[in-house]
């Protein structure tokens, strides 16, 4: 009930900035986490999704959430438009924020979350389609 709360504040959200927002939650793959856990890592997920996506025209995000066949595997996917790469030459995520003393706070909620659960998470920007990705899996 909580995961279709957020994701319906969300697709309220990206409607009133044009993003299209997509996804696929499978039941009970997220049931291992708090209530306070599961509002932190997608609330964050998708509010820098927002944040990036709504930048382009005809931009996107696609969220998807299931078990890996035959595994205990939770593997969670975020794909979402993003104008520019991120990262700097180091490998660092570059802020957009206003505030710079903001910035970071929310990857680092993220990966607390992450680490929280025993997870490992990939973050990538692919320059052709201009597009973020997140994949985060987690083992139970």
């Amino acid at each position: 009930e909580l995961l279709n709360a957020i994701l319906s504040r969300y697709q309220h959200n990206c409607h009133e900035k044009s993003v299209s927002f997509r996804t696929d939650i499978r039941s009970g793959c997220v049931d291992f986490m708090s209530d306070n856990d599961l509002t932190v890592l997608f609330c964050n997920l998708l509010d820098n999704g927002l944040e990036a996506a709504s930048l382009l025209p005809d931009s996107f995000i696609e969220l998807n959430v299931g078990r890996k066949s035959g595994t205990s595997l939770i593997v969670l996917t975020m794909i979402n438009s993003c104008r520019v790469n991120p990262f700097s030459p180091s490998g660092r995520l570059i802020t957009t924020k206003q505030n710079r003393k903001m910035h970071g706070f929310g990857l680092k909620s993220i990966k607390r979350i992450v680490e929280k659960y025993h997870g490992e998470m990939k973050l990538y920007y692919e320059e052709e389609s201009h597009t973020f990705h997140t994949i985060i899996i987690f083992t139970l």
